[in-house]
């Protein structure tokens, strides 16, 4: 259980500017509750997907300043309330540069992690993927 948890006089929560990356899953957010996370680098994955959540129900009015993303790179400066479910995303970390296949299943989330890049070759265009 959260330390907030067993403050429930607590009113206003600022953690803005903490260098926060992430934040635990089983905080429970009384009503009225003042709570200010911007100017944090977190890592919008699917650790955090549950503050999105939080921070949009209706049944908890929280008065937030809409933290943003810094990580991964497509979400770098995208307000957490704006991203969908499908875009916190985990996945394992692949460390074996010789891996040449995974296997997922049903209902698993995997990340490949790639680079890539354009070419213009004689006029025609190509796309290149590195894993």
């Amino acid at each position: 259980m959260a330390i907030i948890n067993y403050l429930p006089h607590l009113k206003k929560l600022f953690l803005n500017s903490n260098l926060l990356k992430t934040l635990t899953n089983n905080i429970t957010f009384p009503n009225n509750f003042h709570l200010k996370l911007s100017l944090n680098p977190f890592e919008c994955d699917c650790r955090i997907r549950w503050l999105r959540n939080a921070l949009n129900r209706l049944e908890y009015p929280i008065y937030h300043d809409e933290p943003q993303c810094e990580m991964p790179k497509a979400l770098s400066d995208k307000k957490i309330l704006t991203l969908r479910d499908e875009q916190f995303v985990c996945g394992p970390i692949i460390s074996k540069p010789d891996l040449t296949s995974l296997i997922a299943t049903t209902g698993e989330i995997a990340t490949l992690r790639c680079d890539v890049r354009f070419f213009n070759f004689n006029n025609r265009h190509k796309l290149f993927i590195f894993f």
